[in-house]
């Protein structure tokens, strides 16, 4: 996971452009992938897809969707993704 307060724009084609120096410690396993979310304040989330997978991911699976604040947080969560 990544540390830090970073600022980008986001340029006409909707992209923005990841640092390399993130791009240099992304596990082989990443395959130079991210997953963005949009973040519960206004800001946007950036994880390697290892670290997706690995820690994140099983913790929003494990989540109830019949409980409808666990099933909205899901939804909060991966509309955007």
């Amino acid at each position: 996971m990544f540390i830090g307060s970073f600022k980008y724009s986001v340029d006409s084609r909707g992209r923005i452009s990841i640092p390399a120096k993130f791009k240099k410690v992304l596990k082989p396993e990443s395959k130079d992938t991210f997953v963005l979310t949009r973040s519960t304040v206004q800001c946007i989330d950036v994880y390697p897809l290892s670290y997706w997978e690995e820690k994140i991911k099983p913790r929003i699976d494990a989540l109830d969707d019949f409980n409808d604040d666990e099933a909205a947080f899901k939804r909060f969560l991966f509309e955007l993704a």
